[in-house]
């Protein structure tokens, strides 16, 4: 029982970890204003180094493609790069006739 306490105990005193899926990524970055009070305190958990938050290499290429059908394109480098700011749209690249 003791050896219990002790790993709640560690556990308790870890920093959060959360996954974020593609939609709640999408809203911090875009439109903060849309997610709930338990993700706004996830990403300002993570902003302040007391969480860390993991993202599915699925919901990176869905934000990627999402920004493309909504005409904004952003980089999934730029993403990984930094994805605690907003985002940078990505230069544009000539269409191939």
């Amino acid at each position: 029982m003791r050896h219990l306490v002790m790993q709640s105990t560690v556990m308790l005193n870890s920093p959060a970890r959360y996954v974020v899926d593609t939609h709640a990524l999408w809203w911090h970055l875009q439109a903060p204003q849309r997610l709930t009070t338990a993700a706004s305190t996830a990403f300002r958990l993570a902003e302040t180094g007391n969480a860390t938050i993991f993202v599915p290499a699925i919901a990176v290429a869905e934000f990627y493609f999402l920004s493309i059908k909504l005409g904004q394109p952003i980089a999934p480098s730029d993403l990984l790069d930094n994805p605690n700011v907003p985002a940078r749209p990505a230069p544009s690249s000539p269409r191939r006739p």
